[in-house]
């Protein structure tokens, strides 16, 4: 499925990464000036967001400053899309464990999704449950207790471009993703092909420091989704 052209997705790579090199650079500054800043870890997802703000991309547009509980903001953006109407997207880091109790905001944007996820399970049942999307990525939907659409609200779909970090803590996957109300990301479009293509760099020469960071922020705890178990036992 393609929600972004090759173009488009080559800048949201780079920005993307643009963003997580500031983030690095908060942190390796933050290290060397405090004696203990680990807390900047949660800066991560503002200083991201901020990134896609300031790219102006013109495709990723209207950004709004929301609030999670009680303190923590973060930024909605709006795309709009051909074939999927309003789009509510936001930027979040992934994550390959399931939640045990998913809950928060982020389910309640993911009402938006029913009809999408259950037209994908259709198409899905009726060719291949199988069927290889982009690098291996298996799909594997099982959204049948989920009927009809209900969610009011003023966008038609609710994406999150996700991205994980490999053991060198850089960015080595990127996907647009759909969540289910069950707290599962389902990858829409694999993004992953145009880091390597991407003309921004990883901060040079501090890869020793960059790996010592420590323990990074575990998002599950505060927007509470995973990916789903049966795309792990495919791969």
């Amino acid at each position: 499925m393609e929600i972004f052209t090759e173009e488009q997705a080559q800048q949201i790579v780079d920005t993307l990464k643009l963003g997580y090199n500031v983030y690095i650079q908060e942190r390796l500054d933050k290290k060397r000036d405090m004696f203990a800043s680990s807390g900047y870890a949660w800066v991560r997802g503002n200083i991201i967001d901020d990134a896609f703000v300031k790219a102006n991309l013109g495709f990723i547009n209207n950004p709004v400053v929301a609030i999670a509980g009680q303190s923590w903001e973060y930024v909605k953006f709006n795309v709009q899309h051909e074939e999927h109407g309003k789009i509510l997207f936001l930027v979040k880091n992934g994550t390959r464990l399931n939640t045990r109790e998913p809950s928060g905001y982020l389910l309640d944007y993911a009402k938006a999704n029913r009809s999408l996820l259950k037209e994908i399970t259709t198409i899905s049942s009726e060719s291949d449950k199988n069927t290889n999307w982009n690098d291996g990525e298996q799909l594997a939907f099982d959204l049948g207790i989920i009927e009809g659409n209900d969610f009011e609200g003023d966008f038609d779909c609710f994406f999150i471009l996700a991205f994980e970090l490999g053991e060198d803590k850089q960015i080595n996957s990127v996907a647009v993703t759909a969540l289910d109300e069950q707290g599962s990301l389902h990858v829409l479009q694999n993004l992953s092909q145009y880091i390597q293509s991407s003309p921004i760099e990883p901060i040079q020469g501090k890869d020793e420091e960059i790996r010592g960071l420590g323990e990074e922020l575990d998002e599950r705890q505060v927007f509470g989704y995973g990916v789903p178990i049966e795309r792990e036992e495919a791969n």
